[in-house]
């Protein structure tokens, strides 16, 4: 299973027999040209798509959300041509109104001491994305029971 995190850095995460084998971001150019499974074939596709929230409710600019549909839409499509099964998940859906520094830990604090051990040295500003990733890809394999 690959789960992604679209975005001007896109996190993603790779996912086999419910163990994570890989982890990284990709820049939008670089996830639209190679979006990453090609060479692990997974099944499942697992895609967060941005959610307009009302009024006063939201962050940044609700244009940008529009971008990352976009880019979501843009990447689902690329794994069906490819016959995986994909799923496009809100971000309230897999991780609620959880604070992004509290949900990143016990993101990372679910995974085995391998699984982290495999996790690339990203900058702050990047890592989150990936973090994102690997949270979207353990919840679906627990709400499927595969973790």
């Amino acid at each position: 299973m690959i789960a992604i995190d679209p975005g001007k850095w896109s996190g993603w995460a790779l996912f086999f027999h419910g163990k994570l084998q890989a982890a990284g971001v990709l820049s939008e150019a670089t996830i639209l040209d190679k979006p990453p499974m090609v060479e692990w074939a997974p099944a499942v596709a697992v895609i967060e798509i941005p959610r307009a929230y009302p009024l006063g409710k939201g962050k940044g600019d609700p244009q940008d959300l529009i971008k990352l549909a976009i880019l979501a839409g843009d990447l689902r499509g690329f794994y069906r041509r490819h016959g995986l099964h994909t799923e496009l998940v809100e971000p309230r859906r897999w991780k609620g109104t959880v604070p992004k520094d509290i949900h990143g830990e016990r993101v990372l604090g679910a995974l085995a001491p391998d699984e982290a051990a495999i996790l690339p040295t990203l900058p702050k500003s990047k890592r989150h994305n990936m973090v994102d990733a690997i949270g979207l890809g353990l919840w679906w394999l627990e709400k499927e029971d595969m973790r």
